[in-house]
């Protein structure tokens, strides 16, 4: 039987070891007053300007700090201890229209929503919703890296303002998160300790230090996409397709993946060997 273990999970990446080293730095440059989120602004700001040289230091620093969480965890399984993960509880927020709200997509998503006019403006009067997601693909996939690169970043900066807004919006700030992986590993092993006997973990979704790709496992599927799919009653397959590791690994888009599962009839297995080739 396995000891139990907690430990925090890192997230966003060089950026988020970069606001941890200069948070209280940056709170005491504001006003007084000022909104939470304005911490990660100029975060942000402070992190466009940064050199490169210095942004690899941070990056070095998430890597290693995440080979070790990676190894921590894979120690954790192989000795039979059962990972027990949680959930931030969302129903307050779902229900509040002035709830912080999420940002979606990526770099892709943040492509989408900055051209999304400019592509309706270029295409001819009566075009289907599927057109502008189209050919924002089609733009996205014809731009260099380092300008993707742009994108990626005010993802992560839009990611990290959100975290901020959702801290302040609760009235908890950061106690909330501190305190989940401990009641997790108090309460959710005694449920199961009958029937496996061993530990649980319940790593923290989210660290306040530096942490991993903040834009997620799967594909970006922005919305205009996911309507286009409810309405070819492919909403569930798109989202299936969307979540394979070959498939992400590809590098396809969502309206790539919307497409091949039209040519094949919403099979998601013919539509996956059409997208890789296979």
């Amino acid at each position: 039987v396995s000891t139990q273990s907690t430990w925090e999970k890192l997230v966003g990446g060089a950026f988020g070891q970069f606001l941890a080293e200069k948070r209280e730095e940056i709170k005491a440059m504001l006003l007084p007053g000022q909104s939470v989120t304005g911490i990660g602004k100029k975060a942000g700001e402070l992190w466009r300007e940064l050199p490169e040289a210095e942004k690899a230091k941070y990056d070095e620093c998430f890597k290693s700090k995440q080979q070790a969480y990676t190894n921590a965890m894979e120690a954790f399984k192989a000795s039979g201890g059962i990972v027990a993960t949680t959930k931030r509880t969302t129903a307050k927020s779902e229900k509040d229209p002035d709830a912080p709200k999420k940002p979606a997509g990526g770099g892709y998503g943040r492509f989408l929503a900055e051209k999304r006019e400019e592509i309706r403006a270029a295409l001819p009067e009566g075009h289907k919703i599927t057109d502008v997601t189209k050919k924002a693909g089609e733009m996205w996939k014809a731009l260099p890296e380092e300008k993707r690169a742009r994108y990626d970043g005010l993802f992560r900066e839009a990611m990290e303002e959100y975290r901020r807004a959702m801290d302040e919006y609760e009235g908890k700030g950061g106690a909330e998160e501190a305190a989940e992986p401990e009641a997790a590993a108090a309460s959710t092993p005694k449920k199961r300790s009958s029937k496996s006997g061993a530990g649980e973990a319940s790593p923290s979704k989210r660290g306040r230090k530096c942490g991993s790709n903040a834009t997620g496992g799967g594909v970006a599927l922005d919305e205009e996409t996911l309507q286009a799919a409810q309405k070819l009653g492919f909403e569930q397959q798109l989202r299936n397709l969307a979540a394979r590791e070959d498939v992400v690994a590809s590098g396809k888009t969502a309206v790539e993946l919307l497409s091949a599962l039209e040519k094949a009839g919403g099979l998601v297995n013919p539509a996956k060997h059409a997208l890789l080739g296979a």
